[in-house]
């Protein structure tokens, strides 16, 4: 078995990180009690581009900050707390000790991505990680995919993909034909098909593909 694995608010909690860091920074210009919710609210889970985010929290509050050192800001300081969700490095390791090859494939930047990944180690189970900068094509395009593909020595007779991320996760790998474990986080799915998998949290989705999967072995 092939597992991809998404790294964002799928082995890591970037969202509890990215809260802590709206936090820090509303509490150090004093922005006011409702000040968070603001800036995790336009944040809109990490999709705004750190130069539309930064160039909102200045202008909404007239801060006198320079944009450009608000995007560093946004794209760094929030890995300092980042950590792995609970009960999934347990999982993780039980499975590659099962045989099952694990690759991170992620969208964002090499050096926020890796820095995630130095920081947690949760890259201690996996084969490597596909980062979409390095390769030029972000989920849930073709390409990233295929890069993951190689770097396990092609796709697997069984593939799954696993994230939080209905587009880019989930309906990326289901467009390959690969199996998806959604992670939900509460969420409701709002389309007619559904995936092969679903769970609130990681550790959840990962004990229901180890089920699958020895399920399939007896079978």
């Amino acid at each position: 078995m092939l597992l991809l694995v998404d790294l964002d608010n799928t082995l890591l909690d970037r969202a509890g990180a990215f809260v802590r860091w709206a936090e820090h920074f509303a509490g150090e210009y004093a922005l006011g009690e409702d000040a968070v919710s603001w800036i995790v609210g336009a944040d809109r889970n990490g999709h705004t581009p750190r130069a539309e985010l930064a160039a909102a929290i200045v202008g909404h509050w007239q801060l006198d900050v320079e944009p450009t050192e608000l995007v560093e800001r946004l794209v760094y300081e929030h890995v300092d707390t980042i950590e792995v969700y609970d009960g999934v490095a347990e999982r993780l390791h039980r499975l590659a000790d099962s045989g099952v090859v694990l690759v991170i494939v992620s969208n964002g930047p090499v050096e926020q991505q890796t820095r995630k990944i130095r920081r947690t180690g949760v890259d201690e189970w996996m084969l490597g990680t596909v980062i979409s900068e390095a390769v030029g094509v972000k989920k849930p395009e073709r390409g990233i995919f295929d890069a993951a593909f190689e770097l396990a020595g092609g796709a697997h007779p069984e593939t799954w993909m696993v994230g939080d991320d209905v587009v880019n996760d989930i309906q990326g790998g289901r467009a390959l034909g690969l199996s998806t474990g959604w992670v939900s986080h509460g969420a409701r799915w709002a389309k007619q098909w559904r995936p092969t998998v679903t769970a609130e949290t990681p550790a959840e989705v990962l004990d229901l593909i180890g089920e699958t999967r020895a399920e399939a072995q007896r079978g």
